[in-house]
């Protein structure tokens, strides 16, 4: 791993490249506060069901008045969607940041899995199941009934049932900054020793190859102040990530004379971005980048980093 200060990047600018695609699925979806059999097939006649858009509960009315009294049970979402053509070959994920509290998915009729807890964001592989270029349906399923299994099991709040925040699709390539780990970055962040002088910076990559073959891949990590000036950078050497399986690459950073985050009076952000660069095992020309970005906070205190 090489690691170069900010020292060396006094006039030195960054643009990340194109980070991996997002496409936000929070318009036109149908909806119904009712347990449904056979909603999740493609065929389902939904034209009766409500018009809705997320981030959406069906508790908005009767979960405001403060009683205790709200409706609390199934619920189903549908929505047809075309997929860009040009995302044929990619490796797609939905992904939802928020279902209160229980959400079953399924695509053209395929269930891709079950998600428990209200409060964390989850994605699901839909690879080979949504069709790039042809209409797909998307039917969730969601309950918010009582359920002493998933904390909290009470609270001086409602527990609101629904997708209550935004729906995406997101496109990478085979080889990737891991999509699956608990619907995390992919990118940690981690910082030490912090001082006037320089803060240390651990910035933590997982990567993941979903193709058929070796892959060879090396790993930057650019450190960039609020107006995109180089402050510290570090990049590896080439790391073989085998078809199927994952590596993780940590690499460390120092900002000279960093400027702190100190709250509402200097609420200073810096922003780190990974690109990716890879190429065949063979030895072939690098052939394309990607990034991943992520915005943290540097602050005068080592406890408050994580």
């Amino acid at each position: 791993m090489t690691q170069t200060s900010g020292a060396a990047y006094a006039a030195a600018t960054y643009t990340a490249p194109n980070p991996r695609v997002r496409i936000d699925l929070n318009r036109s979806w149908r909806f119904v506060r009712a347990d449904v059999q056979g909603a999740e097939a493609t065929g389902f006649d939904d034209s009766g069901w409500s018009s809705v858009n997320t981030p959406h509960t069906w508790n908005a009315v009767d979960g405001a008045d403060g009683g205790n009294n709200y409706y609390r049970g199934v619920g189903w979402y549908r929505r047809h969607y075309t997929v860009p053509s040009e995302l044929a070959g990619k490796r797609l994920y939905l992904q939802f940041a928020g279902v209160n509290q229980v959400a079953d998915v399924w695509v053209n009729g395929r269930y891709l899995g079950q998600h428990k807890g209200g409060y964390s964001r989850f994605r699901f592989g839909a690879t080979g199941v949504l069709v790039p270029g042809g209409d797909n349906v998307i039917a969730v399923k969601v309950t918010n009934a009582r359920d002493t299994g998933i904390a909290p099991v009470s609270a001086d709040y409602t527990f609101e049932g629904g997708i209550y925040r935004n729906v995406s699709l997101w496109a990478v390539d085979d080889l990737h900054v891991r999509m699956e780990d608990h619907a995390g970055p992919g990118v940690y962040l981690r910082q030490s020793e912090v001082t006037a002088t320089s803060a240390t910076v651990t910035v933590t990559t997982k990567l993941w190859n979903d193709g058929s073959t070796t892959r060879s891949v090396m790993v930057r990590s650019v450190i960039a102040d609020k107006s995109g000036n180089v402050v510290a950078e570090a990049g590896s050497s080439a790391q073989s990530v085998a078809a199927g399986t994952g590596a993780e690459i940590r690499q460390t950073v120092r900002v000279d004379r960093p400027r702190l985050w100190n709250g509402l009076a200097d609420p200073y952000l810096h922003n780190a971005s990974v690109p990716l660069r890879w190429k065949p095992v063979s030895g072939c020309t690098p052939s394309g980048w990607r990034t991943t970005s992520m915005t943290r906070r540097t602050t005068n205190s080592p406890t408050n980093a994580g």
